[in-house]
């Protein structure tokens, strides 16, 4: 009888139960990130949801809220598993679905398809882990387990998020002037400071010297450093290893990774640093480093470069089949992004800068990938961690993040 009642709570832990809050609240971050800048591209095609899959090798896909035919919008958790399966097919038995608001399950006239709640069961995916949970919304007919983040800063920015279409006053002032305040809001202000962890008084100190804020990241956030020309990065306090430990282990990441950078900076695909320090600001430990100034990609270069991590292995053996998955990764990329196109390989290798720039980009990933494989952190490569120079050498940036057991 205790066998079967072991087997029974093994099953329900393997299946059901949620953990990794620190790790899953990053990815919160990520995906509220991912709302604001849709926004700021186009608020009526983008919506104020994003979701995403992560399955059971870390492979993490994201969707967000978008609009479809016949005034009606694609939820974002329907998104983000057909990106998956696009990417990768049937999503594995242990993987987890992140939104930044609870799954509909409720009849709604404006979506597309079936309830995310729904959609969901189907997929046999037996974890949830929400940044707000949709009062609105009912719990029949839920095959899986959901858990709102205790992250009250991260609860509070999804609770706003959902509040601009839960509340027909909202949406309806959304639509003439509130969505502007509130995205600068989130931009300028609470997204970078709770995801990064950061004084805004470090910004304030910043900004009287001359500093000009760039923007933040997950853990970071970057300024203009005045007369030099360079990029002051700021890494945000956290909660040190134990005693004695001058760095967290987030700051301790990026130093390692600069250091691989300064050892091979030989390589034109991995960026510059200067010199690096650590400051105390009101009782906190911070670390800031100096790099070159980069430029974001296009979007169109970002869908060629997204999928670089997963083709990489070939870099040694067979560089022209990793050239021709790039190619049908990207002309899927664009095709989601509402762009057509038909990339070959030739094409593929034209945007990299040429044979030879290809190739050692392709090589370059496939190498940070294994020291970081080494070290303990998990790779994080997506559009955004892809920058480039004045002069158009591509560059991987800012790769990492920390694995949690």
């Amino acid at each position: 009888m205790r066998a079967i009642e072991f087997i029974v709570e093994s099953d329900y832990q393997t299946k059901y139960e949620i953990h990794n809050y620190k790790k899953l609240d990053k990815i919160l971050a990520k995906l509220s990130k991912l709302v604001i800048e849709g926004q700021k591209k186009n608020k009526f095609k983008y919506g104020m949801v994003a979701a995403a899959v992560l399955d059971t090798d870390n492979k993490l896909v994201t969707g967000i809220n978008l609009a479809a035919a016949n005034d009606k919008r694609r939820h974002a958790e329907r998104v983000a598993i057909e990106n998956y399966n696009k990417k990768f097919g049937h999503i594995p038995e242990g993987s987890i679905i992140i939104t930044t608001c609870s799954p509909c399950s409720e009849d709604m006239e404006e979506r597309y398809g079936d309830s995310c709640t729904d959609l969901i069961n189907q997929t046999g995916v037996k974890k949830v882990y929400a940044g707000y949970l949709d009062p609105t919304q009912h719990e029949k007919h839920r095959d899986f387990n959901i858990m709102e983040t205790k992250n009250e800063n991260i609860r509070n920015l999804c609770k706003k998020f959902a509040e601009t279409f839960l509340d027909d006053k909202i949406a309806e002032v959304q639509e003439q002037t509130a969505t502007k305040s509130i995205v600068k809001n989130f931009a300028d202000d609470e997204l970078d400071e709770m995801a990064s962890q950061i004084s805004v008084g470090v910004r304030q100190v910043l900004d009287k010297k001359g500093y000009k804020y760039l923007g933040g990241g997950i853990d970071k956030q970057a300024f203009l450093e005045p007369n030099t020309g360079q990029v002051l990065v700021v890494f945000g306090y956290s909660k040190w290893t134990g005693e004695g430990s001058d760095f967290s282990d987030d700051q301790r990441m990026f130093i390692d990774w600069a250091k691989y950078c300064k050892k091979n900076q030989a390589n034109p695909n991995l960026p510059k640093f200067s010199d690096w320090a650590s400051f105390d600001f009101q009782g906190k430990r911070y670390l800031q480093i100096r790099m070159e100034p980069l430029q974001e990609l296009s979007d169109y270069l970002k869908a060629i470069v997204v999928d670089l991590v997963e083709v990489a292995k070939y870099s040694k053996s067979n560089p022209k089949t990793a050239y021709k998955k790039i190619a049908t990764f990207a002309n899927r990329n664009l095709l989601d992004a509402g762009e057509i196109d038909d990339l070959d390989h030739k094409q593929v290798v034209k945007h990299l800068g040429g044979e030879q720039a290809a190739y050692n980009l392709l090589k370059t990933v496939y190498d940070v990938k294994r020291f970081g494989k080494q070290h303990g952190f998990e790779i994080d490569l997506h559009g955004g961690n892809y920058m480039q120079r004045s002069n158009g050498t591509i560059v991987v940036n800012d790769p990492y993040v920390l694995t949690f057991e």
